[in-house]
């Protein structure tokens, strides 16, 4: 269990899961602000999507999953900053990728996101 425990390990897969979804969520959040969604469609609502709950959930378990095999409930990263980032990325990443309510096909196939929620809630807690 020494590679799990390691804060660099943790940092580094921290970074790159921040680096995949902050682009996706600085697009949806300018669609969001400026009131223009993709190609005319609606903008990103974040706290109306399921998907954004599903994930936000999903790191809260990755969270409390990583507490348990570290041994340290809370510490510094915490239950909400986690849940909040993987549920914005998730979220923001599957409206950058399906766009509006044509894309709703796609969505689906977005899914696998919820394993990027879990480990962003895991190597966050670690990274803390």
């Amino acid at each position: 269990m020494g590679f799990p425990r390691d804060p660099d390990t943790g940092a580094m897969w921290a970074v790159l899961l921040v680096a995949v979804g902050l682009p996706a969520l600085l697009y949806a959040g300018i669609a969001r602000f400026t009131g223009h969604g993709r190609g005319g469609g609606a903008v990103w609502r974040p706290l109306q999507d399921r998907l954004y709950l599903v994930c936000a959930l999903l790191a809260v378990a990755g969270h409390a999953g990583a507490s348990v095999v570290i041994d340290g409930w809370g510490d510094v990263f915490g239950f909400t900053p986690t849940a909040f980032m993987s549920g914005s990325f998730s979220s923001a990443l599957a409206y950058t990728v399906s766009g509006d309510q044509r894309g709703r096909a796609l969505r689906p196939m977005l899914l696998p996101l919820t394993p990027y929620a879990l480990a962003l809630g895991f190597f966050g807690h670690v990274a803390g």
